[in-house]
């Protein structure tokens, strides 16, 4: 029994490590609006709710933008979308989302743009990467619903092929934050040592 406990305690502390290796919480981006003005930093005066915003730490400046649950299009697509992120040339996407040319805002003329329209069922994880690149302070960013629960996870990471620069954004508020398997993970670690110790007593 002592021997299975040891066992389950190193499996856990593992758990954890890696979590917190994952990558360190950035923060929030921005807080999404229900209707009127577009929160963020580069939002542009646009109308629409939701919410667009640079990502910290990009240069130059990468943009993502997620809807409030209103008809949202700030990169002009054309149609309503739930998520966008304009990035440059030098990211290569890995799957997911839809590209566009870019007519709006930050986007402008902008190909190298992609967004998810609204309707699209489950949402797929973007993914994209910058081969030969690499993030120097990988990070775990949120964007927020108008409740303050998590709407979108935005992830910059060094796993991208060869160990490049990735950016990863899910759609789904469902996603618990690093953070919180981190304490997770802690709390079993030390429910597992009491355990523990109580079966040696």
């Amino acid at each position: 029994m002592a021997r299975a406990t040891r066992w389950f305690l190193t499996l856990l502390v593992l758990a954890s490590i890696a979590t917190l290796a994952y990558g360190q919480v950035g923060g929030t981006l921005c807080t999404e609006t229900d209707f009127g003005p577009t929160s963020g930093d580069s939002a542009l005066g646009l109308q629409e709710g939701g919410c667009v915003n640079s990502i910290v730490g990009s240069n130059p400046l990468l943009f993502v933008a997620s809807d409030g649950e209103v008809p949202f299009d700030p990169f002009g697509a054309g149609y309503w979308t739930t998520d966008g992120i304009v990035l440059n040339a030098n990211w290569i996407a890995d799957g997911g989302w839809t590209q566009i040319t870019g007519s709006a805002g930050v986007a402008a003329g902008n190909p190298y743009t992609w967004v998810l329209a609204e309707g699209t069922g489950p949402e797929p994880t973007g993914s994209w990467y910058f081969p030969g690149a690499f993030w120097q302070n990988p990070t775990v960013d949120y964007i927020l619903d108008p409740d303050g629960s998590t709407s979108d996870t935005i992830v910059l990471d060094n796993h991208g092929p060869g160990g490049s620069a990735e950016i990863l954004f899910t759609s789904n508020s469902d996603v618990p934050e690093p953070a919180t398997l981190a304490l997770f993970g802690t709390a079993l670690m030390l429910g597992a040592g009491f355990i523990s110790r109580r079966l040696h007593v």
